[in-house]
């Protein structure tokens, strides 16, 4: 799919980035399938999205940044 995406995280095993994931989904449910892995050049990035427009992807990494502590950040595919 393609659009604006929030990168939540980057990692160099399937397995650290699979039990990131998990962990997201568990305590943001709301998410729920906007969370995507992809492999590429040997690194697992996880995005949500796709969103609409970059406000609404703004809007939801406001929520995810408050609730994990970290700070996603927008990118286009």
């Amino acid at each position: 799919s393609h659009g604006a995406f929030l990168q939540l995280g980057a990692f160099t095993t399937l397995a650290n980035a699979e039990g990131f994931r998990n962990h997201v989904r568990e305590e943001l449910s709301w998410l729920g399938t906007r969370l995507e892995l992809l492999a590429e050049n040997g690194r697992y990035r996880l995005h949500a999205g796709p969103y609409a427009t970059a406000e609404e992807a703004q809007s939801s990494a406001a929520r995810i940044a408050a609730a994990l502590k970290l700070k996603p950040f927008l990118v286009w595919r």
